[in-house]
């Protein structure tokens, strides 16, 4: 069996067909199966068949309505009834996302339960650094995630470091209680009435930053919300609730906490 998916788009069939006929094989497709159909709400899309090589398989390619995500799903055919019972409840286990309102982002050590809105934008890994960036329409959002929290932080505050790697240029940070630990947190906004027009028109924005310190982890955490100032601090609040070092660190950080 195999699994492969993506955020909509492409054409893994005609690819997958091409790669069929160069070894002289058969490639057919063909509306989804009734039964398929029903395993596979809520999704749109196509079976196939496949047979090259001494090798034969049967699958879907099929798009999610709600969240756009294709998945291509194939099983290389054994024969016998056996074998469809199982791709069935392979299929009927589909799952392109979680339900609710919120997605689970876990990367490494570190996890995010986000708006399912927010969509990833960009992403840079290096040594010690993390930065996830999402968007959605009128926000922009980043996680950082830096490590070793001991040596980056020896001969300095966590207000100077967050100036210089938070993105904090020129944001004047304060001491804060985030997501139970101690950190600092800085809000910008429009100033003066030209500022406040800039952002009425969208040629301006707020942001708002929340750095904070899990020592037990010997990690650095920060995220940064950018879009028009109403609400901005209060759903940035709930994002840092839900950002954090993942499991089996968590539970050492946990016990760190106050």
């Amino acid at each position: 069996m195999e699994i492969k998916w993506g955020a909509g788009g492409g054409r893994p069939l005609r690819r997958l067909a091409r790669g069929v006929r160069r070894e002289s094989g058969v490639y057919r497709e063909y509306p989804l199966p009734p039964e398929w159909q029903l395993a596979l709400s809520g999704r749109e899309g196509s079976a196939f068949a496949w047979e090259a090589g001494g090798r034969r398989a049967v699958g879907a390619w099929v798009r999610c309505r709600t969240c756009g995500t294709a998945s291509l799903v194939q099983f290389f055919e054994r024969g016998g009834a056996e074998g469809g019972r199982r791709a069935l409840r392979v299929l009927s286990s589909l799952a392109d996302h979680r339900r609710g309102r919120r997605t689970r982002w876990r990367l490494f050590d570190i996890s995010a339960d986000l708006p399912r809105d927010f969509r990833l934008a960009a992403s840079r890994f290096q040594p010690g650094r993390f930065e996830l960036c999402f968007s959605r329409p009128r926000r922009a959002l980043t996680l950082w995630r830096w490590a070793p929290a001991a040596a980056l932080l020896q001969g300095r505050t966590l207000s100077e470091f967050a100036r210089t790697a938070a993105g904090g240029s020129g944001l004047r940070f304060e001491p804060a209680t985030v997501n139970g630990f101690a950190g600092v947190a800085a809000t910008q906004g429009p100033v003066g009435l030209m500022g406040r027009l800039a952002a009425r028109v969208g040629l301006s924005r707020s942001r708002a930053v929340r750095v904070w310190h899990v020592p037990a982890c010997n990690r650095i955490l920060a995220v940064q919300l950018q879009g028009p100032a109403q609400g901005l601090d209060a759903e940035l609040e709930a994002i840092c609730r839900d950002y954090g070092v993942d499991e089996p660190i968590t539970v050492c950080a946990a016990a760190a906490r106050p």
